[in-house]
């Protein structure tokens, strides 16, 4: 097999693969969590790490600092 068919296959292979890959769920909306109820519990300081994530202080370092937050049901202990 040249170069070129195996790159082409690859291609292929890729292109048919993408379209099983991608997921989108469109019944769901902003418009239906409007009335969702909330709730976050923070156990560290105002400017520092904690919280219920389980992360810790994992978020108070490079990459994750400051680009982490987190808010749904699975929050630990339900977010008490």
């Amino acid at each position: 097999m040249t170069s070129f068919h195996r790159c082409f296959a690859l291609l292929a292979l890729f292109a048919a693969s993408f379209k099983f890959c991608y997921c989108q769920n469109e019944t769901i909306n902003a418009a239906g969590w409007a009335d969702a109820d909330a709730g976050a519990t923070w156990y560290g300081e105002p400017e520092g790490a904690g919280g219920a994530c389980g992360y810790g202080v994992a978020v108070a370092n490079p990459p994750l600092y400051a680009m982490v937050s987190a808010g749904s049901p699975s929050l630990f202990n339900n977010g008490k």
